[in-house]
């Protein structure tokens, strides 16, 4: 048996083991604020269109922006990846920004066929001469397609859709649902 002296020298020995182990404090907070993104929300279609909407509108006139900044497309060397916008949007929405013109609608099968009615929409425009304003589809559940025309008057244009006889391009934005639901509050 264990007599008191052996006993009080274990638990001694016991405490001073667990009391001198070092437990490295872990800061949580960063966890907790990335925690409100996994809740599960009820979000009504209605709300999701709008801030599709809103969204798209935003990062249109941003493009818009830089479009008709001739520093700006210059830097670019006509090769629309290189916009800073893009390269920053592309972190947060990978693949979901491209540029089209009249040329890329050669091959249908590349689109989804709601994508590729309202390119064939926006070159009927161009053809005919009508402006043609930004558009928002939802393609699928999970998906929500914002377009835009590159304004033909813009430094972007001139420069480098001009002279290779463009009659139309198209900023397209694809906008995730989940990444829309983040951004309601």
């Amino acid at each position: 048996m264990i007599d008191m002296k052996n006993f009080k020298v274990l638990c001694g020995l016991f405490f001073i083991c667990v009391g001198c182990t070092h437990v490295e404090k872990i800061d949580t907070t960063t966890v907790k604020e990335h925690m409100g993104d996994y809740k599960i929300r009820k979000v009504s279609h209605a709300e999701i269109a709008a801030r599709a909407e809103k969204t798209g509108s935003i990062l249109a006139a941003g493009f818009e922006k830089e479009m008709n900044d001739t520093r700006i497309t210059d830097a670019w060397n006509c090769d629309f990846r290189k916009s800073p916008l893009n390269d920053s949007l592309n972190r947060i929405l990978p693949g979901g920004i491209r540029l089209l013109n009249d040329k890329d609608l050669r091959d249908s099968l590349a689109f989804q066929p709601k994508e590729f009615e309202i390119l064939q929409a926006y070159r009927y425009s161009a053809e005919e001469g009508i402006d043609a304003g930004h558009n928002l589809q939802q393609l699928n559940d999970t998906l929500y397609l914002y377009t835009c025309p590159v304004p033909v008057n813009s430094a972007f244009y001139k420069a480098c859709l001009a002279p290779a006889k463009t009659s139309f391009a198209v900023i397209e934005i694809f906008l995730p649902r989940p990444f829309l639901v983040k951004q309601i509050k």
